[in-house]
């Protein structure tokens, strides 16, 4: 007897309220070789009455399932180790952090305890890169915005930019959009709860390297945070497929209007899962410029994706992406420069922009991706000396100046 989705998934919802000590992902992994709703009862059921009591023999369970168990009990969790490569002042014209610490000496051990925090998976990372922040804003009054942000790679090479925005630069780099109106809406909570566990299992094996994070294209669906070829994330594909499109106005109302930030940064993901790739991105445009930097760089993420995957669709390269290099965050920067560095070319090759004639909006983002190509956090440098590569090669009759090749 086939089951659907969801449920399988109200099964393994019910399974886990079980008292015992297997982990979420080895069950769904487990289960995910199944296919009738008898199946998984018996095999849940003899696993629970094995786990039960320690007396039980495991003989009478089919050699198959026993064997498929044992690889994934016995395999160990991979643990990346954080290894640091730089820390980086961004957005001081004139500061550097050697200068900033030899007039504020307590800034030194406040950005060592962050960093080593950090490094170290401790819980406290948060707290500690507050209290670095707050001390580099209150000495230095000209820095309106203060923000540490670690930057780790797949191996876990660690980039720490210390980004600030100065007073000149407020009107540049601070001037932001939120909705008019808010509304608290109850929204599509079941969706949301299922996309809940999702995040978090999909975050687990990727730190664990048995996944890579938003690199594998699906088809039909526009943008994965970390994809379903993992058996443990299979069974969440079609319920979003088919989740997404019935409640579909609930979850734009909730994005457009909802007082939870949180939820609405939430719903961009969950958003990929639509039919209409066009009206995907017509719908996350109009928050692309917005105050919260989670719903920023969510929204930017999926334009990455879409920019690499999905040439056919036309982002918002003038309203949108180019102002975001001079985010002030890092993260968002980075996303940025990745839409441009795949867009740009693919607009160019489709004639959507002249090859002779350079816009005047793409000129603007030479002094950005300057500054960007100067930073050591491979990501964002590496964007950027490409898309300069790419600016002089064309037909524009000029070489972008002040340029460090290295």
């Amino acid at each position: 007897m086939k089951i659907s989705s969801q449920e399988f998934h109200k099964f393994v919802q019910w399974f886990f309220t079980l008292n015992f000590s297997l982990t979420r992902e080895n069950l769904l992994r487990l289960f995910a070789q199944t296919t009738s709703l008898f199946t998984l009862i018996a095999t849940g059921g003899l696993f629970y009455k094995c786990m039960a009591s320690r007396s039980c023999s495991l003989n009478f369970i089919p050699s198959s399932v026993k064997n498929y168990a044992a690889n994934i009990f016995t395999s160990r969790e991979k643990s990346v180790e954080r290894k640091i490569k730089s820390i980086e002042l961004y957005g001081a014209d004139e500061d550097t952090l050697e200068a900033l610490s030899e007039k504020d000496p307590q800034l030194t051990p406040l950005l060592a305890d962050a960093v080593s925090a950090y490094i170290k998976k401790e819980g406290d990372y948060d707290k500690k890169a507050k209290a670095f922040c707050e001390e580099l804003q209150a000495k230095f009054s000209y820095y309106l915005f203060v923000h540490l942000s670690p930057i780790t790679y797949p191996d876990g090479s660690t980039y720490f930019v210390v980004d600030v925005v100065e007073l000149k630069d407020e009107s540049a780099r601070l001037t932001f959009t939120s909705p008019s109106s808010r509304i608290a809406h109850n929204g599509p909570n079941s969706l949301l709860s299922n996309f809940d566990e999702y995040l978090k299992l999909g975050t687990k094996l990727s730190n664990e390297g048995k996944i890579k994070s938003s690199e594998q294209k699906v088809p039909e669906i526009w943008y994965t945070c970390f994809g379903h070829s993992h058996l443990a994330l299979k069974p969440f594909q079609q319920i979003f497929v088919d989740s997404v499109e019935n409640n579909l106005e609930a979850l734009v109302e909730v994005f457009m209007e909802d007082t939870d930030d949180t939820k609405a940064a939430k719903i961009v993901f969950l958003l990929g899962y639509r039919k209409s790739g066009e009206d995907l991105m017509k719908v996350l445009t109009r928050r692309i410029r917005d105050e919260n930097w989670e719903i920023r760089n969510n929204i930017l993420k999926v334009f990455a994706f879409m920019a690499k995957h999905y040439p056919e669709i036309q982002l918002p390269l003038y309203y949108g992406i180019i102002p975001a290099l001079n985010d002030p965050l890092a993260t968002n920067r980075n996303e940025a420069a990745a839409i441009l560095y795949h867009h740009l070319p693919n607009l160019v090759k489709q004639g959507k922009i002249s090859n002779e004639v350079l816009p005047f909006e793409i000129k603007q983002a030479i002094p950005f991706l300057l500054k960007m190509e100067k930073l050591k956090q491979p990501k964002g440098h590496e964007y950027a000396k490409e898309i300069l590569n790419f600016l002089e090669k064309q037909q524009y009759g000029f070489t972008v100046k002040n340029r460090n090749k290295e």
